[in-house]
């Protein structure tokens, strides 16, 4: 925590961008460490479980820096350059072993990435799970606290987003091609979450029946009720 905390101090922590990404940092290392233990993991796993929360959006600072923006496609890949700062500059400062080095990189390169790529370890894939969880579950948290993170317009849904909605699968931003996709983009990462306490968490919160309230016109309504659908099922398995 300490090495994380003299990192982002180097940054204008007055700015909203820097403030926003740094409480959000700190909510997702403390979920990952939540669903850690309802996993039951030991202490040790549990701490790396933080760790990987943590600094899942190390490279953030550094684009809003240089950027002003958190758009990976028209600047950079967050995840790709948080991997380098973490390996270069924090890395060594952590008193952790090799393999949690390495984890805690792999996390923070894939955790913005479509999908969880297979030639990763079965106990890299784990963590990079919580924390790809953790951070889908803040990233609605935000959504349904924070004014003005949420945009409408008069666009539907394209054909090629509506299509990977219904196969309940998570969108390519690539595909986004209106204010309307990105919201429909925002509820599909429901179906990127795998671990039954994280389904419990946005059901406790009410996080869906909070975002169709922001998400009120008649073309959000059959999303709503195909995630509200895919919710029960998964909370249960």
């Amino acid at each position: 925590m300490e090495i994380f905390e003299k990192y982002v101090s180097k940054f204008d922590m007055t700015d909203e961008m820097i403030q926003l990404k740094y409480k959000h940092s700190l909510r997702v290392a403390t979920l990952t460490k939540l669903i850690a233990q309802k996993l039951k993991m030991d202490d040790k796993n549990i701490a790396l479980a933080y760790l990987c929360g943590l600094y899942h959006d190390i490279g953030s600072f550094m684009q809003i820096k240089k950027y002003h923006s958190l758009d990976d496609v028209t600047t950079v890949d967050h995840g790709d350059l948080g991997h380098k700062i973490f390996l270069n500059q924090l890395a060594l400062k952590e008193d952790i072993s090799p393999r949690e080095e390495s984890t805690i990189a792999k996390v923070i390169m894939y955790h913005n990435k479509l999908k969880v790529p297979s030639k990763l370890t079965d106990n890299q894939k784990e963590f990079l799970c919580l924390t790809r969880d953790a951070d889908k579950i803040d990233i609605l948290f935000q959504k349904v606290t924070i004014k003005g993170l949420i945009t409408l317009d008069n666009t539907d849904v394209s054909k090629e987003v509506n299509d990977q909605f219904i196969k309940h699968e998570p969108i390519d931003y690539k595909l986004v091609k209106s204010e309307t996709d990105k919201n429909i983009l925002m509820l599909a990462y429901i179906f990127d979450l795998k671990y039954k306490e994280s389904f419990k968490i946005i059901k406790d919160n009410k996080f869906l029946e909070k975002l169709q309230k922001k998400l009120s016109a008649k073309k959000y309504e059959v999303y709503f009720k195909i995630l509200n659908e895919y919710i029960k099922e998964n909370e249960k398995c």
